[in-house]
Protein backbone atom coordinates (compact mmCIF):
# COMPACT_ATOMS: atom_id res chain seq x y z
CA UNK A 1 0.00 0.00 0.00
CA UNK A 2 1.34 3.29 -0.51
CA UNK A 3 0.32 6.73 0.59
CA UNK A 4 0.17 10.47 -0.55
CA UNK A 5 2.60 12.69 -0.61
CA UNK A 6 1.43 14.45 2.04
CA UNK A 7 2.37 17.18 4.42
CA UNK A 8 3.75 15.12 6.61
CA UNK A 9 4.79 17.97 8.75
CA UNK A 10 1.53 18.16 10.12
CA UNK A 11 0.47 14.28 10.41
CA UNK A 12 3.71 13.30 12.37
CA UNK A 13 3.62 16.35 14.79
CA UNK A 14 -0.33 15.51 15.07
CA UNK A 15 0.55 11.88 15.45
CA UNK A 16 3.64 10.71 16.82
CA UNK A 17 4.15 12.94 19.75
CA UNK A 18 1.08 13.88 21.75
CA UNK A 19 -1.73 11.89 19.06
CA UNK A 20 0.53 8.36 19.39
CA UNK A 21 -2.30 6.63 20.85
CA UNK A 22 -4.79 7.93 18.41
CA UNK A 23 -2.89 6.97 15.39
CA UNK A 24 -3.21 3.52 16.85
CA UNK A 25 -6.53 3.20 18.43
CA UNK A 26 -8.29 3.56 15.19
CA UNK A 27 -7.20 0.24 13.56
CA UNK A 28 -7.48 -1.48 16.76
CA UNK A 29 -10.98 -0.40 17.14
CA UNK A 30 -12.17 -2.01 13.60
CA UNK A 31 -9.65 -4.63 13.67
CA UNK A 32 -11.89 -7.58 14.16
CA UNK A 33 -9.09 -9.27 16.20
CA UNK A 34 -10.49 -12.60 16.83
CA UNK A 35 -11.41 -13.76 13.22
CA UNK A 36 -8.46 -11.73 11.50
CA UNK A 37 -5.51 -13.02 14.19
CA UNK A 38 -6.09 -16.60 13.57
CA UNK A 39 -6.15 -15.47 9.93
CA UNK A 40 -2.60 -13.95 10.54
CA UNK A 41 -1.45 -16.81 12.34
CA UNK A 42 -2.53 -19.97 9.95
CA UNK A 43 -0.75 -17.74 7.24
CA UNK A 44 2.39 -17.02 9.66
CA UNK A 45 2.45 -20.73 9.91
CA UNK A 46 2.98 -21.78 6.74
CA UNK A 47 5.52 -19.33 6.18
CA UNK A 48 8.15 -21.77 7.07
CA UNK A 49 6.72 -24.91 7.63
CA UNK A 50 10.01 -26.63 8.48
CA UNK A 51 10.45 -25.44 11.86
CA UNK A 52 7.50 -22.78 12.57
CA UNK A 53 9.71 -20.37 13.44
CA UNK A 54 8.11 -16.99 12.24
CA UNK A 55 9.96 -13.20 12.19
CA UNK A 56 7.90 -10.52 10.59
CA UNK A 57 10.40 -7.44 9.10
CA UNK A 58 8.45 -4.14 8.33
CA UNK A 59 10.69 -1.74 6.19
CA UNK A 60 9.80 1.54 5.98
CA UNK A 61 11.06 5.05 4.70
CA UNK A 62 9.91 6.61 7.36
CA UNK A 63 8.46 7.16 11.03
CA UNK A 64 4.39 6.92 10.67
CA UNK A 65 4.45 4.43 7.36
CA UNK A 66 4.19 1.67 8.89
CA UNK A 67 1.12 3.05 11.36
CA UNK A 68 -0.63 4.78 8.63
CA UNK A 69 0.02 2.09 5.79
CA UNK A 70 0.72 -1.46 7.69
CA UNK A 71 -1.93 -1.45 10.17
CA UNK A 72 -3.72 -3.37 11.77
CA UNK A 73 -1.72 -5.99 10.53
CA UNK A 74 1.26 -4.99 12.91
CA UNK A 75 -1.33 -4.55 15.44
CA UNK A 76 -2.73 -8.21 15.14
CA UNK A 77 1.49 -9.85 14.63
CA UNK A 78 2.38 -8.04 17.56
CA UNK A 79 -0.74 -9.11 19.67
CA UNK A 80 -0.61 -12.52 18.14
CA UNK A 81 3.12 -12.99 20.13
CA UNK A 82 4.74 -12.86 16.96
CA UNK A 83 8.29 -11.44 16.92
CA UNK A 84 8.00 -8.42 14.98
CA UNK A 85 10.86 -5.99 13.76
CA UNK A 86 9.95 -2.52 11.89
CA UNK A 87 13.20 -0.98 10.43
CA UNK A 88 13.16 2.89 9.67
CA UNK A 89 15.74 3.76 6.77
CA UNK A 90 15.23 7.74 7.40
CA UNK A 91 14.91 10.00 10.64
CA UNK A 92 12.09 11.93 9.10
CA UNK A 93 13.77 14.77 10.89
CA UNK A 94 11.90 17.38 8.72
CA UNK A 95 8.92 17.27 11.07
CA UNK A 96 8.47 15.98 14.75
CA UNK A 97 9.04 18.17 17.83
CA UNK A 98 11.61 20.16 18.44
CA UNK A 99 14.09 23.21 17.27
CA UNK A 100 16.64 20.83 15.38
CA UNK A 101 16.98 18.01 13.81
CA UNK A 102 18.31 15.77 16.26
CA UNK A 103 15.40 16.76 18.11
CA UNK A 104 12.42 16.14 15.90
CA UNK A 105 14.09 12.58 15.18
CA UNK A 106 13.83 11.89 18.43
CA UNK A 107 10.53 12.91 19.25
CA UNK A 108 9.26 10.76 16.40
CA UNK A 109 11.34 8.06 17.92
CA UNK A 110 9.22 8.45 21.33
CA UNK A 111 6.09 8.75 19.52
CA UNK A 112 6.92 5.52 17.94
CA UNK A 113 7.62 3.59 21.11
CA UNK A 114 4.28 4.93 22.42
CA UNK A 115 2.54 3.08 19.47
CA UNK A 116 4.51 -0.03 19.66
CA UNK A 117 4.12 -0.20 23.61
CA UNK A 118 -0.15 0.30 22.98
CA UNK A 119 -0.07 -2.69 20.66
CA UNK A 120 2.35 -4.75 22.52
CA UNK A 121 -0.26 -4.06 25.50
CA UNK A 122 2.34 -2.44 27.84
CA UNK A 123 1.05 0.48 30.05
CA UNK A 124 2.54 3.55 29.79
CA UNK A 125 4.09 4.73 33.60
CA UNK A 126 5.45 7.52 33.10
CA UNK A 127 4.42 9.96 30.14
CA UNK A 128 7.69 11.80 30.48
CA UNK A 129 9.95 8.82 30.16
CA UNK A 130 10.07 5.95 27.88
CA UNK A 131 11.11 3.36 30.73
CA UNK A 132 9.18 0.49 29.01
CA UNK A 133 12.01 0.41 26.56
CA UNK A 134 15.62 -0.68 26.31
CA UNK A 135 18.27 0.39 23.57
CA UNK A 136 21.48 -0.40 22.11
CA UNK A 137 23.63 1.25 19.67
CA UNK A 138 24.31 -1.68 17.69
CA UNK A 139 27.32 -2.65 14.79
CA UNK A 140 25.97 -4.02 12.05
CA UNK A 141 27.24 -4.52 8.47
CA UNK A 142 29.75 -1.24 8.20
CA UNK A 143 27.43 1.34 10.35
CA UNK A 144 26.08 1.26 13.86
CA UNK A 145 22.47 1.80 14.17
CA UNK A 146 19.89 2.17 16.91
CA UNK A 147 17.74 -0.65 18.13
CA UNK A 148 15.29 -0.95 20.71
CA UNK A 149 13.21 -3.34 22.20
CA UNK A 150 10.33 -3.42 24.33
CA UNK A 151 11.71 -5.11 27.75
CA UNK A 152 8.34 -6.97 28.94
CA UNK A 153 8.28 -7.78 25.29
CA UNK A 154 11.63 -8.48 23.85
CA UNK A 155 10.16 -9.83 20.30
CA UNK A 156 9.32 -6.22 19.56
CA UNK A 157 11.66 -4.17 18.31
CA UNK A 158 12.36 -0.90 16.38
CA UNK A 159 15.85 -0.50 14.57
CA UNK A 160 16.85 3.42 12.87
CA UNK A 161 18.96 3.77 10.21
CA UNK A 162 18.83 7.37 10.03
CA UNK A 163 19.20 8.69 6.62
CA UNK A 164 17.83 11.97 5.84
CA UNK A 165 14.02 12.66 4.72
CA UNK A 166 13.43 13.56 1.20
CA UNK A 167 17.05 12.15 0.35
CA UNK A 168 16.33 8.22 0.32
CA UNK A 169 15.62 8.81 -3.35
CA UNK A 170 18.75 10.72 -4.36
CA UNK A 171 20.51 7.93 -2.92
CA UNK A 172 18.58 5.12 -4.94
CA UNK A 173 18.27 6.67 -8.39
CA UNK A 174 20.77 9.58 -8.70
CA UNK A 175 24.27 8.37 -7.19
CA UNK A 176 23.89 10.46 -3.89
CA UNK A 177 25.94 9.81 -0.49
CA UNK A 178 23.80 11.13 2.51
CA UNK A 179 24.93 11.89 5.41
CA UNK A 180 22.73 10.21 8.58
CA UNK A 181 21.08 12.20 11.37
CA UNK A 182 21.84 11.47 14.75
CA UNK A 183 18.54 11.86 17.53
CA UNK A 184 19.15 13.29 20.74
CA UNK A 185 20.86 11.05 23.05
CA UNK A 186 21.56 8.75 20.74
CA UNK A 187 24.76 6.33 21.25
CA UNK A 188 25.83 6.39 17.53
CA UNK A 189 27.83 8.65 15.19
CA UNK A 190 26.97 10.33 11.96
CA UNK A 191 27.82 8.11 8.93
CA UNK A 192 27.63 8.53 5.12
CA UNK A 193 25.37 5.67 2.96
CA UNK A 194 25.58 5.25 -0.62
CA UNK A 195 22.86 2.79 -2.34
CA UNK A 196 25.66 0.12 -1.85
CA UNK A 197 25.78 0.76 1.85
CA UNK A 198 22.12 0.70 2.44
CA UNK A 199 21.85 -2.15 0.58
CA UNK A 200 24.81 -3.82 2.67
CA UNK A 201 23.22 -2.92 5.79
CA UNK A 202 20.05 -3.76 4.93
CA UNK A 203 20.91 -7.14 3.92
CA UNK A 204 23.13 -7.30 7.28
CA UNK A 205 19.87 -6.67 9.37
CA UNK A 206 18.17 -9.49 7.11
CA UNK A 207 20.46 -11.87 7.52
CA UNK A 208 20.58 -11.41 11.52
CA UNK A 209 16.50 -10.89 12.28
CA UNK A 210 15.78 -13.90 9.20
CA UNK A 211 12.79 -12.81 8.42
CA UNK A 212 10.16 -15.33 7.28
CA UNK A 213 7.10 -12.44 6.63
CA UNK A 214 8.38 -9.30 5.19
CA UNK A 215 6.26 -6.00 4.90
CA UNK A 216 6.91 -2.58 2.27
CA UNK A 217 5.01 -0.41 0.39
CA UNK A 218 4.58 -0.28 -2.85
CA UNK A 219 7.62 0.28 -5.36
CA UNK A 220 5.82 0.85 -8.45
CA UNK A 221 2.69 2.99 -7.70
CA UNK A 222 0.16 3.22 -9.84
CA UNK A 223 0.88 7.00 -11.67
CA UNK A 224 -2.50 7.76 -12.28
CA UNK A 225 -3.07 8.35 -8.42
CA UNK A 226 -2.14 11.10 -6.69
CA UNK A 227 1.84 11.38 -6.57
CA UNK A 228 3.45 9.04 -3.45
CA UNK A 229 6.44 10.09 -2.05
CA UNK A 230 9.92 9.40 -3.55
CA UNK A 231 11.35 8.01 -0.46
CA UNK A 232 8.34 5.60 0.37
CA UNK A 233 9.54 4.28 -3.43
CA UNK A 234 13.15 3.84 -2.87
CA UNK A 235 12.78 2.16 0.92
CA UNK A 236 10.57 -0.47 -1.60
CA UNK A 237 12.90 -0.75 -3.66
CA UNK A 238 15.32 -1.78 -1.13
CA UNK A 239 13.21 -3.71 0.47
CA UNK A 240 13.05 -5.59 -3.16
CA UNK A 241 16.36 -5.54 -3.82
CA UNK A 242 17.81 -7.16 -0.56
CA UNK A 243 15.09 -9.58 -0.57
CA UNK A 244 16.18 -10.80 -3.68
CA UNK A 245 19.80 -11.22 -2.11
CA UNK A 246 18.54 -12.91 1.28
CA UNK A 247 19.14 -16.52 0.78
CA UNK A 248 16.14 -17.15 3.73
CA UNK A 249 12.45 -18.21 2.93
CA UNK A 250 10.46 -15.08 3.35
CA UNK A 251 6.75 -14.35 1.87
CA UNK A 252 6.34 -10.66 1.13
Amino acid sequence: MTGSNRDRSVTRRGVLRGGAAAAVAAPLAGAGIGVAMGATQAAFAASNPTNGRVQVMNVVAHADDDLFFMNPDIYQTIRAGVPTVTVYITASEISGAGNTPAQKARSLQRGLQDAYARMAGVPDTNTNAQEEWTSQAWTIGSRKVEKYWLISRPEVQLVFMNLRDLKLGDVYDNGYTDQTVVPTGAAVGSYSYSKADVNSVLLAIFNSYQPTVLRYQDPTPDARYYEDHTDHHAAARFAVDVAGQYSGPVIH
